[in-house]
C-alpha cells in the first residue's frame, strides 16, 4: 500500500512495548507535488510503500526487520487461537519475571 507524508519518513520505525513490538515500514519514498482542489495551491508530500503491523516480541524478529523491511511490506501477523493467546500470555509472564528477578 502507498501512504503519504509531510516530511520524508523513516524507513523503519520499531517501537517496543513490553513484549509486544509496533512496527512501522515506509520504503521507497519519493517526493510528490499535490495540488490542493479547493485552493489550487501545490505543496510537496513524501510518498512511500508502506505497511505497519504489531506483534509478540516472540514472533516478530526486529533485528530482522531492520536488516531486511523489504521482505516485510506485504507482512501480516496472522490470527492466533484462544489457547495459543492463553500458551502466550504465559510466556509473556515468565519473560517479564525473568526480568524482575534477574533471570536470563
Amino acid at each position: 500500500m502507498k501512504a503519504r507524508f509531510t516530511t520524508k519518513p523513516n524507513p523503519v520505525t520499531l517501537v517496543t512495548d513490553g513484549n509486544i513490538v509496533y512496527c512501522q515500514i515506509a520504503l521507497n519514498a519519493q517526493e510528490v507535488t499535490v495540488k490542493d482542489p479547493q485552493t489550487g495551491e501545490s505543496y510537496k508530500e513524501w510518498e512511500a510503500d508502506w505497511n505497519e503491523f504489531k506483534g509478540s516480541r516472540f514472533d516478530i524478529d526486529a533485528d530482522d526487520v531492520m536488516a531486511h523491511p523489504d521482505y516485510y511490506l506485504d507482512f501480516h501477523i496472522e490470527p492466533i487461537t484462544e489457547s495459543e493467546q492463553r500458551m502466550r500470555d504465559i510466556e509473556n509472564a515468565l519473560v517479564e519475571l525473568g526480568d524482575i528477578i534477574g533471570g536470563e
